[in-house]
């Protein structure tokens, strides 16, 4: 018989949207239980990019509290158009330059979030346990593993991009071929261009219309990759671990940077679960959040943030559901409407230029010129992105 363990939260998946999801209860008093195929330390296949709400989220789950967590601030980015014109921005605010993110080492990162959680009276974490499913009955969840059964009140599933559990429990598979793919090396001695942080995108044909990105990491390493949506491959018969090689070897805008570089490690590819219409994030006793719920930005690739979003957005709602004792469908639907009610349309808008542009490569160059003619239309999107006055242009630079 196996053993069982007790709670009133089972999270099924220690990525930063499970433990995001731990670090919400720290307050509530309620027993969390954390549960992971894997051990720490672990690597990930992620850009490592940090995003302006990754960074709200975070102050909010860390009460400000950053020490531990190793970070290299961003100020601004550089565009590289598929007409191979390169463009730059880097905004300021009074005082000095505007923190647009931070670029971080994913598996310190991860191993932070960890710690935090672990040293919580109220959370138990269970490593090396595989969940082999997930039961729902009238008043409890049962989620079972090899030699144990874990039973709570409710289960969160955060076990990321290829979760199987959210296709039996939604009672149909999801879609999977509007994903996207991300290949990325971790290398040191990448030319820099610029003084100032920036993370560099380069939306070359070869790849359109996803990129290649550059960005530094802290310690001096600097993090490349390709960021590929599958629905726009117009299948390619690219092989992207030589097309990578290809173009950081040939391209004019790479090959110069990448002139000195060393690979550190190796290349590495994964699958990241985009944003799709008709999700459902909830049923009865359980919630999706992070990677599980697909909710990667299908713009940017970029998936932290909305990932340790979903966590805290989910532990509120618990909170709640255990102050009305109610767990059910109906009731959980409350996480949906709050979920979407910050994403909907920002998914809709940045889904839609994919699919706009997926196609149109010169219209694509066209617009980053006009944008960068226009001062007041810039000055716009940085006060609706900041919700600030912010000083700084997307200029046209020479090679």
């Amino acid at each position: 018989m196996p053993s069982v363990v007790q709670s009133d939260i089972l999270v099924v998946g220690c990525g930063p949207a499970g433990l995001a999801t731990a670090l919400g209860l720290a307050q509530s008093h309620l027993k969390v239980t954390l549960i992971d195929k894997d051990r720490f330390p672990r690597d990930k296949v992620c850009g490592g990019g940090l995003s302006s709400r990754s960074l709200r989220v975070l102050s909010d789950l860390f009460q400000g509290d950053h020490s531990g967590l190793s970070m290299l601030p961003v100020h601004g980015f550089e565009v590289t158009t598929p007409d191979h014109h390169l463009y730059r921005y880097r905004p300021r605010v009074s005082g000095g330059e505007l923190v647009m993110g931070a670029t971080i080492n994913r598996n310190q990162f991860d191993e932070e979030l960890l710690r935090r959680a672990e040293q919580l009276t109220n959370t138990e974490v269970f490593f090396s346990t595989k969940v082999l499913g997930i039961e729902t009955e009238h008043d409890q969840v049962r989620v079972k593993s090899d030699d144990k059964e874990f039973v709570g009140k409710v289960v969160v599933v955060a076990d990321g991009a290829h979760s199987k559990l959210i296709d039996t429990l939604a009672g149909k598979p999801f879609d999977r071929k509007r994903d996207a793919i991300a290949l990325r090396g971790i290398f040191k001695n990448i030319r820099v261009v610029d003084n100032s942080n920036l993370v560099g995108f380069y939306f070359l044909k070869e790849v359109f219309p996803g990129y290649f990105w550059i960005f530094p990491l802290p310690d001096g390493l600097w993090n490349a990759g390709i960021y590929v949506p599958l629905s726009m491959r117009k299948h390619k018969k690219h092989n992207l671990n030589r097309l990578f090689f290809d173009l950081i070897q040939e391209n004019s805008e790479l090959s110069a940077r990448f002139q000195d570089a060393v690979l550190i490690g190796q290349i590495e590819s994964d699958v990241l679960p985009l944003a799709k219409p008709h999700r459902v994030f909830s049923g009865n006793r359980w919630l999706s959040v992070g990677d599980s719920a697909s909710l990667v930005d299908p713009l940017a690739g970029e998936g932290i943030g909305n990932a340790l979003m979903s966590g805290l957005l989910a532990a509120n709602h618990l909170v709640n559901a255990f102050e009305h004792g109610n767990f059910s469908a109906q009731f959980n639907q409350q996480f949906d409407q709050r979920l979407m009610a910050v994403l909907k349309k920002e998914f809709s808008l940045r889904g839609g230029l994919i699919r706009f542009f997926g196609n149109k490569p010169r219209l694509f160059s066209f617009l980053f010129r006009e944008i960068a003619r226009s001062h007041s239309f810039q000055s716009l999107v940085a006060k609706i992105l900041y919700k600030k006055t912010v000083e700084g242009r997307l200029q046209s630079v020479k090679w």
